[in-house]
């Protein structure tokens, strides 16, 4: 035997080892030779390198082999003296399996496709070696019942006799060593289910078990890891049976396989069950059989016999029994064990995950997508565990797209067990699917619905199919089709993905199926209005929005499936194109589902329709450059635009046309894209458009242009403009009874209002507009009105309601899913945390935010989150977080090459570098450059930047925001600037600059807010800064009372804001009192004004 590695290691007394050890002590040296063996197996158990769960599996298998033979010699002398001639063959047998396994100890060389071709040759040495100890010992125990047998029956006993004799014998006869399956070495997400399957198993009556559930859901796993349970093995001991059952068709196939798996010679085909049944009735103890893959039997034409087979294994008292079926029936007549198990269901994420590492598949950020392709099916997770040994998760991803099932297989022999194709083939080739030709023909219909479908509406959904029930009878019973909730179907997505590429549907259940969805799709053209509702309003039905809206997100993901298809495989119709149109449009006002993909695949499909037109193609292309739009994917924006412009050659439509572009373009200004449209340039093409529709009556598209115009003059902070532009747009739409765009009117004069101040007006203008947003399922506008409710009451210092209405923001936005909305509104919660003092909460929701845009890849809102975390930051006096905040920030400016953006990091960054006890310091040690040096040095290079542009980039906006909407203007550059020459007056005036240029720079910029806080409330606090320096400034300089006045004029302006809640108005008051008491330490102002700076 070859020498083991390891000592022998600690045991506990319910394991392999404990026992073996305990035997040992009670036998003749040889039979403990056999014990040596199989303990220094255990031993070197965690210590393979390679195929460890199949080493693991041999080893065990090759201890309980050893200590049910040592159980059986331990109980008598007599037995013990009969075995100990016989082991010879399993002696040497044991030795080379051991000598192999201590191989298995030494780490190999070999790496990648070299690796996986040397452990598929181990795999098969194992297998090989199991192979040989099974032939040894079912030798041995045949050799010993003989021995057994002969010394009870005379060579005259007749056949017919040897039933009477059996019992006779019992104690004397013993089971044969059958080959049981290894114990799984990776098995979750059943656990509750081999408990339950244990605990019937232990009772005192025999136990009788059905294991249900579709091809490869883990049903023979679950089987062999209850073989297995200690609680088992003490109670069934050697006396469990696997009996596999595929190819086995009848019941008397069964009982041949039983009979051999017995080892019982039977020459009378007539006597063999009865034989059998009192074979394993005359037995001592209980006996556990398990039938795997009995459906192979019982779902074909001898389905009586084989039930009428089971029932009479039911009466054998001793005998416990577990069946595994695919399906979800039990055959009749057995009395099943209860409570009945459930049937098994897949997977669950984690689960699947879980199962996915354990079988060697390797993680990276697509691991998720790539197992939710795979629905939690059992099989189709450890299949693409497999090919996941090699290839990352990203890479399976891609290839299972193209592929499909065929790529989930392993080995060059498939079975049900190795390939999910033949697991699938199996079901879809039993007698339950033959005897209903229209199974078929609805499992490939099913197969485009991936959210699966009630009951209640196959009718509706099939409404021409005969046997419609039964065909889904069918389908449910062998498990094709799975039942998420009581009232639902579904087929997981390897098995529609089989089905689709196979055998997909045809003929006119597919046409209906289509016509049923473009049906329910009509119901979105609720939160439409104008001409998108009107093409809808002959095929409504007489349902309240609500259900309207519910029945149209429920079913999104179906009818996108069958529409996807449907362009795929047939000449497109208008109804069909139309009903694409309105659920993009849905899809943008709601935030629900992604149309962009079918409406992209629509307008590919019209390429090769030679002369192909269509009036909502043209409005599809326009719908995905909105959808783009709203994503700021601007590339993908310009190249909808340009289809659409190839497709048109209808005259009359040109106003329409035009109408769409410009609201391209107006979105593009909104939402900040890069070399966007002139904000005038947009202006007068709306008025062209407006004055078209004026000209042909159409009075809803002239309230469209309206509200374009007002958004327009909103977003430039042209709010006296905006408001009586929205507000006309708004009585138009009244007149056409659109209340949607009535609400979305209401909305953005909200906005005017909440701009100038005017916070109850606002208020109440938002919850008036909510009222129909919410009625239509308009959530991401929704969310955006509750967002500006919180920032109305946060404003006014009403922080608890601020909170509770970002409550209901962030709610909506969760159900859309948007990643970066949803950390804009950890964003948003952040701000009203950290105006109450809300210090540790508001930096939490700042670092949720950043996690959200960092998950989504949008590094430019991410940028402006650490900007506004470090302001936070340095407000709480935690100088060195900030400092490292801000960096992180300018770093990300600089990968994004944002100029303005760099330029504006760099000021906020001497800002915080700049304090009293730091401004002559070093910069770093050793350094001729102080701190207050280079503080300036950043503020200049800034300036520089602002100086230079003719209007403030959009993306700093975007990055800032929220952002007064004026600063897309041509003066933003001067409000940027005017910010940065009253922080470079700070930075001097703690340096110990007093001189001209310094007032200068202050003055310069309070020019620049007072122009201005007279349109904008939201300039008086800078305003206040600025009277603030200039005041220090002068009262250094000794003009006490000049510089006194400027202070009492920062104070008047901040008790006039109706929440002060981003400057310290206690502090310019103590200034105040300072200055009036004769206090002019410099040391003092500056500290003061170091706070000043990180307000700014």
């Amino acid at each position: 035997m070859a020498e083991m590695k390891n000592p022998e290691k600690a045991s506990t007394k319910g394991d392999s080892k404990f026992r073996l050890t305990n035997l040992k002590r009670t036998l003749n040296p040889a039979l403990g030779k056999l014990a040596d063996i199989a303990i220094d197996m255990l031993d070197i158990r965690d210590e393979f390198t390679v195929n460890k769960a199949e080493c693991h599996a041999l080893a065990e298998r090759v201890a309980e082999i050893t200590e049910s033979i040592l159980v059986r010699t331990s109980a008598s002398p007599e037995m013990a003296q009969m075995y100990a001639p016989k082991i010879k063959r399993l002696q040497d047998c044991l030795d080379d399996i051991s000598a192999f396994l201590v191989e298995q100890t030494t780490p190999g060389l070999v790496l990648g496709l070299a690796r996986m071709a040397e452990n598929n040759r181990i795999k098969a040495v194992i297998a090989a070696k199991d192979k040989r100890l099974t032939d040894v010992i079912t030798s041995l125990t045949l050799d010993m019942n003989m021995t057994v047998v002969a010394g009870t029956l005379s060579d005259a006993t007749p056949f017919s006799a040897v039933g009477s004799t059996i019992k006779s014998v019992q104690v004397k006869i013993t089971i044969p060593l059958t080959r049981l399956p290894p114990k799984p070495r990776v098995y979750h997400g059943r656990e509750d289910i081999v408990k339950q399957i244990v605990s019937s198993l232990v009772q005192p009556q025999a136990a009788h078990v059905a294991v249900l559930g579709m091809g490869g859901m883990g049903k023979t796993s679950t089987a062999a890891m209850v073989l297995h349970k200690d609680q088992i093995m003490a109670k069934y001991g050697t006396k469990r049976i696997f009996l596999s059952c595929d190819s086995i068709t009848t019941a008397d196939g069964i009982m041949t396989a039983l009979a051999a798996a017995l080892n019982l010679t039977i020459s009378n085909d007539n006597d063999r069950r009865a034989f059998v049944y009192e074979y394993i009735g005359a037995l001592h103890g209980f006996v556990l059989l398990v039938l795997d893959n009995f459906e192979s039997a019982w779902d074909t034409s001898d389905r009586q016999s084989v039930e009428e087979m089971l029932i009479e294994l039911s009466n054998i008292s001793n005998l416990s029994f577990i069946v595994t079926m695919r399906g979800q029936q039990r055959p009749i007549g057995v009395d099943w064990s209860q409570p009945l198990l459930p049937v098994l269901g897949p997977f669950t994420l984690e689960d699947s995950r879980t199962i996915y590492v354990e079988n060697g598949g390797k993680i990276d950020e697509h691991v998720e997508e790539l197992l939710q392709e795979l629905d939690g099916w059992p099989l189709a997770v450890v299949l693409m565990a497999y090919q996941g040994q090699i290839h990352p998760a990203s890479e399976l991803l891609a290839s299972y797209k193209k592929e499909r099932t065929a790529m989930l297989a392993r080995g060059p022999k498939a079975s049900h067990l190795t390939s999910v194709d033949v697991s699938i083939s199996l079901s879809l080739n039993c007698q339950t699917v033959r005897e209903v030709p229209e199974a078929m023909e609805l499992l490939s219909l099913l197969c485009l619905l991936p959210d699966g479908v009630e009951t209640k509406a196959l009718q509706d959904a099939f409404p021409d199919m005969p046997r419609l029930q039964q065909a889904e009878r069918a389908l449910e019973q062998v498990s094709l089709v799975m039942r998420p909730t009581e009232h639902e179907i579904k087929v997981l997505s390897p098995i529609r993905a089989f089905i689709l590429a196979s055998k997909p549907p045809r003929g006119e259940s597919f046409v209906k199926l289509q016509d049923y969805f473009i049906k329910v799709s009509a119901n979105a053209s609720v939160v439409l209005g104008g001409p998108m509702k009107r093409a809808y309003l002959d095929s409504w039905e007489k349902h309240d929005n609500d259900e309207k809206i519910k029945l149209v997100m429920k079913n999104i993901g179906n009818t996108l499936s069958v529409f996807s298809f449907a362009i795929s495989v047939s000449d497109v119709s208008e109804d069909l194109l139309r009903a694409i149109c309105l659920l993009g449009n849905f899809s943008i006002l709601t935030g629900y589902g992604d149309v962009s993909a079918v409406m992209k695949k629509a307008i590919e499909n019209s390429k090769r329709i030679t002369g192909f037109t269509s009036h909502w193609m043209i409005e599809i292309c326009f719908t995905l450059a909105k959808h783009f739009c709203f994503l700021r994917q601007f590339s993908e924006v310009d190249a909808a635009m340009e289809e659409a412009k190839g497709l048109q050659d209808d005259q009359s439509f040109t106003s329409r046309c035009l109408l769409e572009i410009t609201t391209i373009q107006l979105h593009q200004v909104v939402l900040a894209a890069p070399n966007g449209p002139d904000p005038d340039s947009v202006a007068k093409r709306i008025l062209q458009t407006k004055r078209m529709f004026e000209a042909e009556e159409e009075p809803w598209f002239v309230a469209v242009c309206l509200q374009n115009l007002g958004l327009l003059a909103l977003v430039t902070g042209k709010f006296h403009e905006a408001i009586p532009l929205l507000a006309e747009s708004k009585v138009l739409f009244e007149t056409e009874d659109d209340r949607v765009e009535v609400a979305r009117c209401t909305y953005w004069n909200a906005m005017a209002e909440t701009f100038q101040g005017n916070f109850h007006e606002a208020e109440g203008m938002l919850r008036s507009a909510l009222v129909v947003l919410k009625d239509r399922a308009i959530r991401g506008l929704a969310a955006s009105a509750y967002t500006g409710l919180a920032h109305i009451n946060s404003a006014q210092g009403k922080f608890s309601y601020a909170i509770k209405e970002q409550i209901h923001a962030e709610q909506l936005l969760e159900e859309i899913g948007n990643p970066v909305d949803i950390g804009l509104s950890k964003r948003t919660f952040a701000h009203i945390y950290f105006a109450a003092n809300r210090h540790s909460e508001a930096e939490l929701k700042f670092r949720e935010a950043i996690t959200c845009f960092e998950k989504s890849g949008d590094k430019l809102f991410c940028a402006g989150t650490l900007v506004q975390l470090a302001v936070h930051l340095e407000a709480q006096g935690k100088r060195e977080d900030s400092l490292k905040e801000i960096t992180a920030s300018l770093r990300l400016c600089e990968d994004l090459k944002n100029a303005q953006a760099i330029a504006n990091c760099k000021d906020l960054l001497a800002r915080m570098l700049c304090t009293p006890d730091h401004v002559r310091k070093p910069i770093s040690p050793g350094s001729n450059t102080t701190v207050g040096q280079e503080a300036e040095r950043l503020v200049q290079e800034a300036l520089f930047v602002f100086k230079a542009v003719p209007r403030i980039d959009p993306e700093l906006l975007w990055m800032l925001g929220p952002m007064p909407a004026f600063r897309s203007t041509p003066d933003g550059p001067r409000l940027f600037t005017a910010v940065m020459k009253k922080d470079l007056a700070a930075i001097w005036f703690m340096s110990g600059r007093l001189d001209d240029e310094t007032l200068g720079e202050a003055k310069e910029a309070q020019a620049v807010f007072t122009e201005f806080v007279a349109e904008r409330r939201d300039f008086t606090p800078a305003l206040a800064d600025c009277e603030r320096v200039i005041g220090c400034i002068l009262a250094e300089r000794g003009s006490k009372s000049e510089g006194l006045a400027h202070l009492e004029k920062s104070r008047s302006l901040l008790q006039g804001i109706p929440f002060p809640g981003t400057v310290d108005l206690a502090k310019t008051q103590e200034m105040i009192r300072k200055y009036e008491d004769g206090d002019s330490s410099r040391s003092g102002s500056t500290r003061w004004l170091s706070k000043i700076l990180c307000c700014m």
